[in-house]
C-alpha cells in the first residue's frame, strides 16, 4: 500500500467539558491509531470546527449549555457542507428510549451512552465511517 492510499480518520468531539474531549481524545486515538481528533468547547465552535475541517464522523455530547446537542445536530443536518458527516450522540443524562428516538428523528445515525464502553465506540466510530464512504 502506497503512503498516499492512507486515509487519515479525522473526528470532531463536541463537549462543553474539557474533561470529556481529553478522554474522548485518547480513547480515540487508542482506538484508531493515526486518527486526527479535533475537539470543540460549544455547539456553535463545533459548528464552525464541522465545516472548515470537514471531519469524517463527529461525536456530540447533548447536554451542553446554550445550544444543546440535539440543536447542533439538526444545524448540521440542514447545512449542505456538513449534512453528510455521520453524527454519534454521546450522553450520560439523557438515555431514555424517547431521547434515543429523538436523537434519531433528527439525523443523527448512532446513539451511545456514557459511560462509554470502548469496544462500543469503536464499533460505532467505524460504522459511521463506512456510512460516510458510502455517502
Amino acid at each position: 500500500m502506497k503512503k498516499e492510499d492512507i486515509q487519515i480518520v479525522k473526528i470532531l468531539a463536541i463537549d462543553d467539558k474539557p474533561d470529556n474531549l481529553v478522554v474522548i481524545s485518547a480513547l480515540l486515538k487508542n482506538l484508531i491509531p493515526g486518527c486526527i481528533v479535533i475537539t470543540a468547547q460549544s455547539g456553535i465552535e463545533g459548528i464552525e470546527k464541522a465545516k472548515a475541517e470537514s471531519p469524517d464522523t463527529i461525536l456530540l455530547d447533548i447536554k451542553m449549555p446554550g445550544m444543546d446537542g440535539f440543536e447542533v445536530c439538526k444545524r448540521l443536518k440542514s447545512d449542505n457542507q456538513t449534512k453528510d458527516i455521520p453524527v454519534i450522540i454521546l450522553t450520560a443524562v439523557k438515555t431514555d428510549s424517547e431521547t434515543r428516538i429523538k436523537g434519531l428523528q433528527i439525523g443523527a445515525d448512532v446513539f451511545i451512552a456514557k459511560p462509554i464502553d470502548e469496544a462500543e465506540l469503536a464499533a460505532q466510530v467505524n460504522v459511521t465511517l463506512r456510512i460516510k464512504k458510502w455517502k
